[in-house]
């Protein structure tokens, strides 16, 4: 595996990356940061180890998706959303990851609340579950613990479809299925667990969105129900999970008003219809606000 952890090269130009998407932007400066960093960079072509601008490493796996290279080539990936979850972590409690990927939310995560609470990541694809598995051990954190399971509304086997940018639990056209993978109730896993304090949940399934929610309605219908961070990807027409979501407890919906990509205001967004797609939807109850504004 290479280690490019320590590189001199790779740090400075995440960096000159950073500085460039938010805080110094101008027309065409994205495009620009990326081609110099693919140019001056060496080629993404196996598993490795790279530096992030958050002072953790994270492991990639040789697969290859916009996320990945993102992280690989820039150093960070969906700033905006990153900078929100520190917010409504910064007095400590539980953060849960589902659809954790390469584990950049979690790793994150248990870096802002270290000793003050702990992190669950669920990823069913076994190579980015071992990839987050290495950038536990090599970052040493110990308040993070990854399941190599996907969450739904019953426990379970279900297929896996892979012959796309992001793996699904939902069937594309013609597509077989390459696995089956274990799916768990989180509602079940947290009664048994004993586990409290639950500040926020990230959802981040392709589509999948609807089984995890009523997986978890318990704890979402409850009076200290968790923030919730949601894709809403429009090409999987998830709006009703959204009714779904304002049914079952007093949440208002907020978008970053740059998008995901960058660090800027969260703006509510008072009618479903008219949510922004491709982008994150933060879901949020009348004590979750004041930690992000």
């Amino acid at each position: 595996m290479k280690d490019y952890s320590h590189s001199v090269l790779f740090k400075q130009i995440h960096k000159f990356c950073y500085f460039f998407f938010q805080k110094c932007r101008f027309p065409g400066s994205r495009k620009l940061s990326r081609q110099l960093s693919k140019c001056l960079l060496p080629g993404l072509k196996e598993t490795c180890i790279v530096p992030t601008v958050y002072d953790f490493r994270i492991v990639l796996p040789s697969a290859r998706n916009f996320e990945i290279e993102e992280i690989y080539y820039l150093g960070f990936y969906e700033a905006g959303t990153i900078k929100v979850i520190e917010g409504l972590l910064q007095e400590g409690g539980v953060f849960i990851d589902i659809g954790g990927s390469v584990g950049l939310m979690s790793l994150y995560g248990a870096k802002i609340l270290q000793n003050k609470g702990k992190v669950w990541t669920f990823e069913p694809m076994p190579n980015m579950y071992e990839a987050i598995l290495k950038s536990i051990e090599i970052n040493r954190l110990n308040n993070i613990t990854a399941f190599n399971v996907a969450l739904g509304d019953a426990d379970g086997l279900l297929p896996i479809y892979t012959k796309r940018a992001c793996p699904s639990l939902i069937p594309g056209d013609n597509e077989t299925p390459a696995f089956s993978v274990p799916v768990k109730v989180l509602d079940s896993l947290v009664q048994e667990s004993g586990l409290k304090n639950i500040r926020l949940v990230k959802i981040d399934v392709e589509g999948f969105e609807m089984n995890v929610l009523k997986g978890c309605q318990h704890l979402l219908s409850s009076a200290d129900a968790p923030a919730l961070c949601i894709e809403y990807e429009s090409h999987y027409a998830n709006k009703e999970v959204f009714h779904f979501i304002s049914s079952i407890n007093e949440y208002r919906f907020f978008q970053l008003s740059k998008g995901k990509g960058i660090e800027s205001n969260l703006i509510e967004i008072k009618d479903i219809e008219i949510l922004k797609p491709n982008d994150n939807v933060f879901c949020l109850l009348p004590d979750h606000v004041k930690y992000i504004e």
